[in-house]
């Protein structure tokens, strides 16, 4: 039940850090709004794998939602770092192997490109909210093996 919830408030967090003024304190709770809303989301799916693998297959399976958890967040980061360089578009003068620095950026271009990133991660956590809500419930202490017998 929580993590459309949570996806949701993560993705309204993120759509405020895009659209907001950037402030310490908008910065700040909107951080810990989007931290906590994708909170709700990995204790369930860890739980939800051990409970439905079973006994037989715990360990793979724990291991198989850390291995797509880790590619995940790496992946993610790489596109969305990757869209933010490219947005940023660096002066073409620096060449290959230059270091990048912001001080020679125009403000308003890395402030645009961040916004872009975030509106992008919002759609996408919007999304997630989206497929985690169409998500069929199930009643885990049922497949656990520990449920009260009436």
């Amino acid at each position: 039940m929580l993590p459309p919830w949570g996806l949701g408030a993560a993705a309204l967090a993120l759509l405020g850090l895009a659209l907001l003024p950037s402030t310490t304190w908008v910065i700040a709770i909107a951080a810990g709004i989007c931290g906590i809303g994708f909170g709700t989301v990995m204790p369930n799916a860890q739980m939800s794998t051990q409970m439905l693998a079973g006994r037989e297959r715990l360990g793979s399976a724990a291991a198989l939602l850390s291995l797509v958890r880790s590619t995940g967040a790496s992946i993610g980061t790489a596109a969305f770092g990757g869209l933010a360089f490219v947005l940023l578009r660096p002066p073409a003068a620096a060449g290959i192997g230059s270091t990048l620095r912001l001080d020679q950026l125009d403000p308003a271009r890395v402030a645009h490109a961040f916004d872009f990133v975030f509106i992008a991660l919002a759609i996408f956590a919007g999304l997630a909210a989206l497929a985690a809500a169409k998500a069929p419930n199930m009643d885990l202490s049922e497949r656990s093996g520990n449920a009260q017998s009436d």
